[in-house]
Order: C-alpha cells, then sequence, then structure tokens
C-alpha cells in the first residue's frame, strides 16, 4: 500500500476502534484536582510573607492552572456530546465556572477556531487561526509571535472589562473585537468571522459573564477590598501559561504549509508527536497534547486513551510506518528541527 493511502488504510484505523469511548470520571477527577490545587497554590502566593514559598506555591499555580485550562481543548473536540450526555454538560459548566471565566479563557474564544484548525479545506490557510509559517519563515518571526502572546495576556483584562461592555455602544468597534481579539490562536493576523445564529448565544452569555466577573474584581481590588497582589499573580499564571502553550504549540506541527489544501496524509506528517519523557512533557503539553499527530489522525479519541493508543500503533505498526516520521524524541529535538527548516527555507 502507498503511503498516500496509508493513514486512512481500514486495518490501520481498526487497530483504534476500541480508544473512543468518554471517561467522564477521568474527566472530573483530573480536572478537578488540578484546579483545586492551582487555586490552593494560588491563595497560598498571595498570603505567603516568605519569598520561598511565594515563589514555589506560584510555580505550583502556574503549572496546574495551565493543565486545567487545557481541558477546554478536549471541550472542543467533545463537544458533540454536549446535547446528548448531561455530565458532559455538568463537565462543560464546571470547566467555565471553575476555570474558564476566572480565567478570562472562555469556550468561545477557541472552541469553533480549534476545529477549524482540523478541517482539511481550511489547515494551514490563513482562515487557520491556529498555523503560522515558522517551518518556512525566519526564526525571527518565532521572537514575534512570542511577545504577540505576551500582549495577549496583558490584553485580557481590558478586552473583557473595557471594550466588551463599550463595543456594545459602537457597531464598527464590536465587529473589531470580533475579528481581532475573540480567538486563542498563533496567527496573530487572523480575522475571525462574524458567529452563526447558533452560536452567538452561546458567545454573548460567556462574554458578558467574563465581563462581570473581571469588573467585580476591578472594583474590589480598587475599593480596597483586595490587594493588587491577587491581579498581579493572576498575571504571572496567565503569561507562564501562554507562554508554555506558544512553545507547546510550535512542537505540535511542523508549519510547512504553504497556504495550499493539504492531502489528508500531508496533513498528519505535517503534525508531530513528542515522545519525551512521562513525567516533564506532560508538565508542558499536558492532557495528552503530546501526541499532536495521533490527535490529528483521530482528534475524537479522548486525551485519557491517547497514551494507550499511540503505544498499540508503536507495537503494530511496520518500523517504515509514516506515522513513525511525526515522532520527536523530546521538545529539543522538535524545535530544532523547526529552526532548521526555517532557516533551510529562507536559504534556499
Amino acid at each position: 500500500m502507498s503511503e498516500k493511502d496509508t493513514f486512512q488504510d481500514p486495518e490501520t484505523v481498526s487497530l483504534l476502534r476500541n480508544f473512543h469511548q468518554l471517561r467522564i470520571g477521568v474527566y472530573f477527577a483530573d480536572f478537578l484536582i488540578a484546579v483545586s490545587l492551582a487555586w490552593f497554590f494560588y491563595i497560598v502566593s498571595v498570603k505567603s510573607a516568605g519569598a520561598p514559598l511565594q515563589f514555589a506555591s506560584l510555580a505550583a499555580a502556574c503549572l496546574l492552572m495551565y493543565r486545567s485550562i487545557y481541558f477546554t481543548h478536549e471541550l472542543a473536540h467533545q463537544k458533540f456530546r454536549f446535547k446528548k450526555e448531561k455530565t458532559f454538560r455538568v463537565f462543560y459548566v464546571a470547566w467555565h465556572v471553575l476555570c474558564g471565566i476566572p480565567m478570562l479563557a472562555p469556550g468561545f474564544l477557541y472552541h469553533d477556531l480549534h476545529l477549524e484548525h482540523h478541517s482539511k479545506q481550511l489547515y494551514n490557510n490563513p482562515n487557520d487561526g491556529e498555523y503560522e509559517r515558522y517551518g518556512s519563515s525566519s526564526p525571527w518571526l518565532i521572537v514575534k509571535s512570542l511577545v504577540g502572546q505576551w500582549a495577549v495576556g496583558l490584553l485580557s483584562i481590558p478586552r473583557f472589562s473595557i471594550l466588551t461592555p463599550v463595543s456594545f455602544l459602537f457597531p464598527k468597534l464590536r465587529k473589531r473585537v470580533e475579528e481581532r481579539m475573540s480567538f486563542m490562536g498563533l496567527y496573530l493576523e487572523y480575522r475571525r468571522k462574524p458567529p452563526s445564529e447558533g452560536v452567538r448565544a452561546v458567545w454573548l452569555a460567556e462574554e458578558l459573564i467574563a465581563c462581570l466577573f473581571v469588573n467585580s474584581i476591578l472594583f474590589m481590588v480598587f475599593s480596597g477590598r483586595l490587594s493588587g497582589q491577587w491581579i498581579i499573580h493572576w498575571l504571572i499564571i496567565t503569561e507562564v501559561s501562554l507562554t508554555l502553550n506558544y512553545f507547546r504549540a510550535l512542537t505540535a506541527h511542523r508549519y510547512r504549509g504553504t497556504g495550499e489544501v493539504m492531502s489528508f496524509n500531508e496533513h498528519i506528517l505535517d503534525s508531530v508527536t513528542v515522545a519525551g519523557n512521562p513525567f516533564w512533557t506532560e508538565l508542558w503539553a499536558p492532557v495528552g497534547i503530546r501526541y499532536h499527530s495521533l490527535h490529528h489522525w483521530f482528534p475524537q479519541i479522548p486525551y485519557c486513551h491517547l497514551s494507550e493508543a499511540h503505544q498499540t500503533l508503536m507495537q503494530k505498526l511496520p518500523e517504515n510506518h509514516p506515522y513513525r516520521k511525526t515522532i520527536e524524541r523530546s521538545f529539543f529535538s522538535a524545535m530544532s528541527r523547526l529552526i532548521k527548516d526555517g532557516r533551510s527555507a529562507q536559504a534556499a
């Protein structure tokens, strides 16, 4: 069988037919433990007097909150269960209450955008907000994009506290807010399309709740009821999470696309799975996202099955199977390949 057909080979696909069952109990346990500990260490970091304890607790809060936020990726892919499964609806609400809204990262910023990233027609073209051409550009684009990610974190508070209410008074401003300030992605020139009628109500509800939340916190800070430390530490957690996610995203693809529609095979080969150390890799690529080429091959496999699914493929697939070409041994090897590709493309 040719490489062109391998990723859609029924025999290969059948190897993973038993890995699509959602284990909602695992989702709840993992998320609730992570987010509870994140908020606990966040409170300790603000309240503690000693620098060592403050630093250690803030570092723990950053890593745990980053993991908690990343469950939004699972919500995006499992959202089709929303109408069918009550327990998933409960999880969806719980994630927003405990993490999405307080961290100003509600689902409307990401879910539909991310599914477009998986679209055969949109992947790697200018309508893909999660794709930038790092693999064919100067490494300076990586630095420029990092600065852009930091700006997103710093602007998140005024985006929801000021621009949300004001933009409803000025249609042109509202259009700009929806297009340019309502997505979580890599391609900073991306312009988001207006939400469909079916999505708009949820979008507005999440946005207005986030607006009320952040303005309530700001009111308590400016009225002296809360210390400014609460916002400073929140910003640190936000910026660290964005930075970790940015470097995680750099290792998720080869980013060699030119904007032309890719075949399914090309799409998977443009994606990366990082083998890495099971402990350290899970810190910077949590919730199964390290298996990114596998995820793009089978996007509806829940994160809790990806490790086992990957091991099954490694045991069953022939040595020359193209899936093995997508695997990098570590974060550094994936980054090295990305930078090398960019320099080679620039020199050509």
